[in-house]
C-alpha cells in the first residue's frame, strides 16, 4: 500500500510508524465582544486534525524541505493514506436523509466495499458511509441510510484521502534520525499534524 504527500505537483512517499492515522472531529468558533456587553459567536466550522507519524527516507527528507517551505506560506497539501484510494467528487443533486442512494458528479473512483466520507459544503454535517454498489457515472448505494440531507455541490470522498490540509506544527520540521544505517532506509521520522482547509 503506497502513501504520498503531495504539493505543489511534486509525490513524496513515507511509510507510517503505526497502521492508520489520528483524526480528529472538532469545533471552533469565535467571540466578539460588542460595546454593549453582547458577545456574538462567528465563523463556527468543523474541523478535521489529521496527524499521524511517518517515516522517510534521506532523500525524502529533502524533498520534504521543499515542502515544508511551501505549507509554511499557508499552502495545503493532500496526503493520501492508500494512494489506489483517492477518490474526490462533489454532489450533483441532493442526497435525502434516511436514504441510500447518493447522485455524483463521478463514479468511476469508487467500488463496493470502500468507506468514502461525505460533507456539506459549510463541513459542519458529515458522516461516513460504506459503498454497497456503484450506478456507473450515476450514483452510488450505501451500505445504510444516510443519517442527514445533503445537497448539490457537497463533498463525497475515500475517508483516509485528505485533499487539501494545512500543517498545524508550521513553526518547524525537525525530523527524528531514526538511526538506520543503509541509505535506502527510512533514515527519518516526523509527526504530522494538519488540519483540514475547508476555506
Amino acid at each position: 500500500m503506497a502513501r504520498q504527500i503531495t504539493f505543489n505537483s511534486n509525490n513524496v512517499s513515507f511509510d507510517l510508524v503505526r497502521r492508520g492515522s489520528s483524526p480528529t472531529c472538532g469545533i471552533e468558533n469565535r467571540h466578539n465582544m460588542a460595546a454593549s456587553g453582547i458577545i456574538e459567536t462567528i465563523n463556527l466550522h468543523t474541523l478535521f486534525d489529521v496527524s499521524f507519524t511517518a517515516r522517510f527516507t534521506k532523500q525524502y527528507y529533502y524533498d520534504l524541505v521543499a515542502w515544508f517551505s511551501y505549507v509554511s506560506q499557508g499552502n495545503a497539501f493532500s496526503v493520501s493514506f492508500d494512494t489506489t484510494l483517492v477518490g474526490n467528487t462533489t454532489l450533483d443533486a441532493a442526497a435525502a436523509a434516511a436514504q441510500k442512494t447518493i447522485p455524483l458528479t463521478a463514479t468511476g473512483a469508487f467500488t463496493a466495499g470502500e468507506f468514502c466520507l461525505i460533507r456539506t459544503v459549510a463541513g459542519l454535517t458529515y458522516e461516513v458511509v460504506e459503498i454497497a454498489s456503484v450506478s456507473a457515472g450515476v450514483s452510488v448505494t450505501a451500505v445504510d441510510n444516510l443519517k442527514f440531507t445533503y445537497a448539490s455541490g457537497d463533498s463525497f470522498r475515500h475517508v483516509d484521502y485528505h485533499p487539501a490540509l494545512l500543517l498545524v506544527n508550521e513553526k518547524e520540521f525537525a525530523p527524528f534520525l531514526t538511526g538506520a544505517v543503509d541509505t535506502t532506509a527510512n533514515y527519518y521520522e516526523f509527526n504530522f499534524k494538519c488540519r483540514e482547509d475547508f476555506s
